[in-house]
């Protein structure tokens, strides 16, 4: 109802488990990678950490790219840009008026037993490059001279980026199955 925190992770879950039941035969979803971009990045992010057990058979996530994610919530909520003010909008509150959200939905603080990425643009103006540093864990995929919204436009060197990203945590977390 509404969006914002939680109901948009808990509408997450609800079309994840949705897509479960689907039984299409060229779905994979024992092997399903998520990904995401800017705000949806952090939420690709934020799945990527939920407890395996939770999932509904047969889906398995495997692994998660964000792509010019949010991955410290917390940071953002501070900064100035139009997107940055929108932070406390969706999360009901500042840090300090709402620690607990910020906490579980953070993908900085947050534990993971996956495999993680994060495409990272030079000279994007909308998701400081110090976001990519707040995930240690996440293998970084830079592209100094991509902004913003050159990841999703598949005419762009940061399209081909973000492709060969996701065949590669994908073929990572196949190797991790296999072990």
């Amino acid at each position: 109802e509404g969006g914002g925190w939680p109901g948009s992770a808990a509408d997450l879950i609800l079309a994840l488990d949705a897509l479960a039941t689907l039984g299409h035969p060229r779905l994979s979803l024992d092997r399903t990678v998520v990904a995401g971009h800017s705000a949806g990045g952090h939420l690709a992010l934020w799945l990527a950490a939920r407890d395996a057990s939770l999932w509904r058979a047969p889906l398995r996530l495997v692994a998660a790219l964000g792509v010019a994610a949010i991955t410290d919530l917390e940071a953002y909520a501070r900064g100035s840009n139009s997107c940055e003010v929108a932070t406390p909008l969706f999360m009901g509150g500042m840090p300090e008026e709402r620690p607990a959200e910020y906490a579980a939905a953070s993908p900085h603080v947050l534990r993971y037993a996956l495999p993680l990425g994060l495409a990272v643009g030079g000279r994007d103006p909308i998701i400081p490059a110090a976001q990519a540093d707040a995930l240690p864990q996440a293998r970084v995929y830079r592209l100094d001279g991509a902004g913003h919204f050159d990841w999703v436009h598949p005419d762009t060197a940061a399209y081909d980026v973000l492709r060969d990203a996701l065949f590669d945590l994908l073929k990572t977390a196949l190797r991790g199955l296999e072990e």
